[in-house]
């Protein structure tokens, strides 16, 4: 099921893909799905420009699985995470 918006969290051995369906003012981090848990050594990201967007890439290196989203051009600490899982941000 689509959902809405989806939020990275890292911890410092997993990345977790969280989904929610709502999103603004009243969305909130409560009743969030889990989408995807990956251990950070088995998590590679990359993040590319596509116009004026930009596209997150995160593929689970176990198993293949790929999660491609489009992210937010501003404020989204996106880049960071990028890093923080040492993969290169664009």
């Amino acid at each position: 099921m689509p959902y809405a918006s989806v939020v990275l969290a890292l911890t410092p051995t997993t990345l977790y893909l969280l989904g929610r369906h709502r999103v603004g003012p009243l969305a909130s981090f409560a009743d969030m799905a889990v989408i995807a848990k990956i251990a950070r050594e088995h998590a590679h990201a990359d993040l590319s420009q596509a116009g004026v967007l930009k596209h997150l890439t995160i593929v689970n290196d176990v198993d293949g699985a790929e999660y491609v989203y489009e992210v937010k051009p501003l404020g989204s600490g996106v880049g960071s995470v990028v890093r923080d899982l040492g993969n290169d941000a664009s």
